[in-house]
């Protein structure tokens, strides 16, 4: 979904509608062509109002209104140039015509050229200083730049010269929302609701607020709204399966999602999400073709080949999965997640060198990577290069001291080479940690075993047990030959 459009669009059409109230000032003799097509503006019958103004003109070609009403009527169809050129030669009639200059502000706000849009409504602006409408579509191209901190002072200024205006409220939230001010943002949308019960818009963003502060509730119950009232609103469509997803209720975010692509084929969220949801359920094969469908559309997206490099991944597919994050860091070789990812999926294939070679990169951008740290030790451990891998273990505990699988790999190094107190003591640290992990009792009691505390081995092994850790018969077989117990 492109928000920054769908905000777009409604501020072009308000700022339109804003026109047309200013142009009831007509009065002329021509006046039942004017009215006539203002009320096919009205309507929505765009070509023929612009055939009731183009007679406006032709009747008095001097007259700067015909010329600006039909700009507003092109603006509405979307032919922005059109009504540009309109606004133009009203102003060439009639240069301190603030209207014209709001329309053709509201017109460049149509053509994404959002600084001459902040020019022309300052010259409008400059002509009508109390025009809360000038100072309205100067905030919303501001906001569209994403220059917050001048779109809020020019929506300040609108509200106070006058209160009822909803589009004002709708766009500051929205620049509150940009600003992580959600409690501003909800506020505001409150308000706009407030004079306008029916406002969709301000639902929406009130939606989208209260999920970003996780009031994931009132926020379904904001979308829920929108799409009473809207049924096609795919964009609060979308917006209630992210949040469903974020509650955990798959089975309400996946039907939401295929619901959106059988609204809209073409919706890569829709797909991406419906991958999401797939793989959260362990369904990857499902999720992968989603994916891919996801990357058909949106081939230029980064984001979406990490996800399906996830899914080969689970599924052991490593070749695949490296070839996703490839993609990935060709689009984004700045993102050190992705390094990360290819680098555990290079590990996983047996190709350690490679792996090490994407954790020294994940290093380069974020030299206090634990994760990073850990993961290249394990690689080193693998080659069994042990002093490096000691090396890494050591580096991750230093940065993360209560990274329990740190401590874990610390306590291997030393197994392996032999020193077993210290072995010990690392795992001792790990249970401290984490005292849920099976493998590490496992562990600590085969040094125990190595040292003769057999008394300490056993407690191990039944602890590993109890967690869900089968040991080999051949090592409860040593223990209990060594021990004399049978157990």
């Amino acid at each position: 979904m492109d928000y920054q459009m769908i905000g777009l669009a409604i501020a072009i059409l308000l700022l339109a509608g804003i026109g047309i109230v200013l142009a009831r000032r007509f009065r002329d003799p021509r006046r039942e062509q004017n009215d006539q097509g203002l009320a096919c503006l009205h309507d929505g019958r765009y070509d023929e109002a612009i055939e009731k103004f183009t007679k406006v003109t032709h009747l008095n070609p001097m007259e700067p209104c015909g010329y600006h009403n039909r700009g507003l009527a092109y603006e509405r169809k979307g032919e922005y140039d059109r009504a540009v050129a309109d606004f133009y030669r009203a102003l060439e009639i009639n240069p301190r015509y603030a209207d014209a200059y709001s329309g053709r502000g509201s017109a460049f706000l149509g053509k994404r050229d959002y600084d001459h849009a902040i020019a022309e409504f300052t010259k409008a602006l400059e002509i009508n200083p109390r025009n809360p409408h000038g100072y309205c579509g100067r905030g919303v191209a501001y906001s569209l730049k994403g220059e917050y901190d001048q779109a809020i002072p020019d929506f300040d200024r609108a509200i106070e010269l006058d209160p009822q205006l909803v589009i004002a409220y709708s766009f500051r939230a929205w620049c509150h929302h940009a600003e992580a001010d959600y409690d501003s943002a909800i506020s505001d949308c409150t308000k706009a609701i407030e004079i306008e019960p029916g406002d969709s818009f301000a639902y929406y963003r009130r939606g989208l607020a209260y999920a970003e502060k996780g009031e994931y509730d009132r926020a379904i119950a904001d979308f829920n709204r929108v799409l009473a009232a809207q049924p096609d609103a795919d964009d609060a469509l979308y917006s209630r399966a992210v949040v469903y997803h974020r509650k955990g209720d798959l089975g309400l975010a996946l039907h939401d999602y295929t619901t959106l692509i059988q609204m809209h084929p073409e919706a890569g969220v829709g797909h991406w999400g419906r991958g999401s949801i797939l793989a959260a359920n362990g369904k990857y094969d499902e999720a992968i073709l989603a994916y891919s469908r996801a990357i058909e559309i949106e081939p230029r997206n980064v984001d979406l080949y990490p996800a399906r490099g996830s899914s080969y991944f689970e599924l052991g597919k490593y070749e695949c999965a490296i070839s996703d994050y490839s993609k990935a860091i060709e689009l984004n070789p700045s993102d050190a997640a992705i390094w990360y990812a290819r680098a555990v999926a290079y590990g996983q294939n047996g190709q350690q060198d490679q792996s090490i070679a994407d954790l020294d990169r994940v290093l380069e951008i974020d030299p206090q990577n634990a994760s990073a740290f850990h993961s290249r030790a394990v690689a080193y451990q693998r080659k069994g290069d042990l002093d490096l891998a000691l090396r890494d273990f050591t580096t991750a505990i230093r940065i993360r001291p209560e990274y329990a699988d740190a401590h874990w790999g610390q306590g291997c190094i030393y197994e392996a080479k032999g020193q077993y107190n210290e072995a010990i003591s690392a795992y001792t640290k790990a249970i401290e940690r984490n005292p849920g992990i099976a493998g590490v009792y496992g562990n600590r009691a085969g040094v125990y075993f190595e040292l003769h505390d057999y008394d300490k081995a056993w407690a191990d092994v039944h602890k590993a047990e109890a967690l869900g850790l089968v040991l080999p018969p051949e090592s409860r077989d040593k223990l209990r030959e060594a021990s004399g117990r049978n157990e």
